[in-house]
């Protein structure tokens, strides 16, 4: 009995997901982009990335300086946290200039929440995070600092 059911589940843990009859692409869309998300989120190599760049912007050498990683290494976890839109570049001369996207990070977790019900009412109380945040002194609109 107890193989039966395991068997069960693991055969329900390994199927996707069929789309739901009312699913729209947008639906779809946004499910694969959260998905992007917590794949990026998932590693803590990439979690660090992020905390780093909440302090500051940086290029990639000055984040390849607060690891033990290659630089090409450090460029992969970059390119992951980028397609799922958590970082933003900017080319800035012969540099890229990373820095964290406040909003989107914020916005993403904000949606992941709202799918359960007892997570709506706290998210309720909690301030809109969903538009960017103003230059602060010294920065352009791009978020690079002049």
């Amino acid at each position: 009995m107890e193989a039966a059911m395991n068997s069960t589940r693991n055969t329900l843990i390994d199927q996707p997901f069929a789309a739901a009859p009312d699913e729209t692409l947008s639906d779809r869309r946004a499910k694969r982009q959260m998905s992007k998300t917590f794949k990026a989120l998932s590693d803590e190599t990439r979690r660090r990335i992020l905390e780093l760049l909440e302090e500051s912007q940086s290029a990639v050498g000055g984040i390849v300086e607060n690891f033990n990683l290659s630089q090409p290494t450090i460029s992969r976890h970059l390119s992951i946290l980028r397609d799922a839109n958590l970082v933003i570049d900017e080319r800035q001369g012969q540099s890229v200039i990373y820095r964290l996207n406040h909003a989107e990070l914020a916005a993403a977790m904000r949606r992941f929440f709202q799918q359960f019900r007892s997570c709506e009412e706290m998210l309720r109380d909690l301030p809109e995070a969903d538009s960017p945040q103003p230059p602060t002194a010294g920065e352009t609109d791009s978020g690079i600092t002049s």
